[in-house]
């Protein structure tokens, strides 16, 4: 599975496939807890940044 991490209307969003999932995080987080909080969803996903 490949999760693609975006910003989006001001928090980071989990895309997979079509669906837009939003993480409790705004934009001004961190980058490394918003990859940390997708590994823990999504464990053994290949994570990408756009």
């Amino acid at each position: 599975m490949t999760v693609t991490l975006t910003k989006l209307v001001g928090y980071w969003h989990m895309l997979i496939k079509d669906a837009a999932i939003r993480t409790p995080y705004s934009e001004h987080e961190p980058r490394g807890l918003v990859v940390a909080y997708t590994r823990n969803v999504f464990p053994g996903a290949r994570i990408i940044e756009a």
